[in-house]
């Protein structure tokens, strides 16, 4: 089967170029945050169950056809004693990240991050991205920094949710200058019990109102 032809551009692209494989659709609560990214960035993906342990070919079918089918670069999501990112990569030239899925609260510091850090040398590269759902946010992230070397409009993708994040804080930071910790907290409090997000902050907010250095805060 031949590899199809890179576009030039990511808007071109028609086929997935991103894969996330898990070990079990359990440690799909946790992949769908990397999906939720590689989406919002418009990277086209695939979601896989591609099984170390009770489906080893397939594992293996896997990552030795997703270089021909197009896919750049392969997310893991794995627990326990997380074998697939490692696995996958031995059989891959791609780049891979591991994602560390810990759904067991008697193992706070999580076996899969400490043996996806411990590959041995020259047994396939494997960026170890962190655990759960910061970890997925992370390897989707790292996935598309891997991608803009090929398409590079995603670096004004990246740098569109950096500055989104920048402004999210400091919206933060000037409610909190505004109503104080005491307030803000209880605000916080009562959104969360109804399931909602708060501050929010509105895409026409004006930054010139926000002063944190400014005389009238200095001063207090």
């Amino acid at each position: 089967m031949p590899r199809p032809e890179r576009p030039t551009t990511l808007a071109e692209v028609n086929y997935p170029i991103a894969g996330v494989i898990m070990g079990s659709d359990s440690d799909l609560v946790v992949a769908i945050e990397a999906v939720k990214v590689l989406d919002d960035l418009e990277i086209p993906n695939e979601t896989r169950i591609v099984s170390a342990h009770r489906t080893p070919e397939h594992m293996m079918g896997y990552a030795r056809s997703a270089r021909l089918r197009g896919i750049e670069v392969i997310i893991t999501a794995a627990g326990g004693s997380a074998h697939l990112p490692g696995m996958t990569s031995a059989e891959t030239t791609l780049p891979v990240k591991g994602i560390a899925v810990n759904k067991d609260a008697a193992d706070p510091h999580g076996a899969a991050v400490f043996s996806m850090i411990e590959m041995p040398p020259d047994g396939g590269a494997l960026d170890t991205m962190g655990i759960n759902v910061a970890g997925a946010v992370g390897a989707a992230l790292s996935a598309a920094r891997t991608l803009a070397i090929a398409f590079p409009e995603l670096h004004e993708k990246l740098e569109e949710r950096q500055k989104k994040n920048e402004l999210d804080v400091l919206y933060k930071d000037a409610t909190i200058l505004d109503l104080g910790p005491y307030e803000y907290l209880e605000m916080m409090k009562k959104a969360k019990q109804q399931d909602q997000k708060w501050p929010v902050r509105n895409d026409d907010w004006d930054t010139s109102s926000y002063d944190p250095y400014g005389v009238h805060y200095i001063d207090r």
